[in-house]
């Protein structure tokens, strides 16, 4: 039998946060991840609801990276309504990066927000759980 053993390890953990106040509709580059990192979860925490009758929405997706840019790769617009101050968290999607995805390049977390019909728009904080593997 062959070893194998692996001699990449981390011991490099981070958690992130980006801060959007009343935001318009709009993409934003939120967070900055490094090369050989593997983001974990991400968890938007709506500190402020939209107008309740509003369909107010925000996607939570990556561009760069070394993969295909994806918009609402960890959070789509049918989880991540802005109307209810709370909690979301990535792993309540079925997003293709919902559960995590590894960055061989530099990447950034990005938010889309579309206000729709709000007339008091969302507060909203995106914290992002990665680990750099060298």
């Amino acid at each position: 039998m062959a070893d194998r053993y692996s001699q990449r390890l981390s011991d490099l953990s981070w958690t992130a946060k980006a801060v959007l106040v009343a935001p318009t509709d709009d993409t934003y580059n939120l967070i900055r991840i490094p090369a050989k990192s593997l983001v974990k979860k991400i968890w938007v925490w709506i500190t402020t609801g939209a107008t309740a009758a509003s369909t107010a929405t925000v996607t939570i997706g990556h561009t760069g990276g070394g993969v295909a840019a994806d918009p609402d790769g960890f959070i789509d617009a049918t989880l991540g309504t802005l109307v209810t101050a709370g909690m979301l968290a990535s792993t309540q999607d079925a997003q293709p990066a919902s559960e995590g995805i590894y960055f061989e390049k530099g990447a950034v977390i990005t938010a889309t927000t579309l206000i729709g019909t709000a007339t008091d728009q969302a507060n909203f904080e995106v914290y992002v759980e990665y680990v750099q593997i060298t």
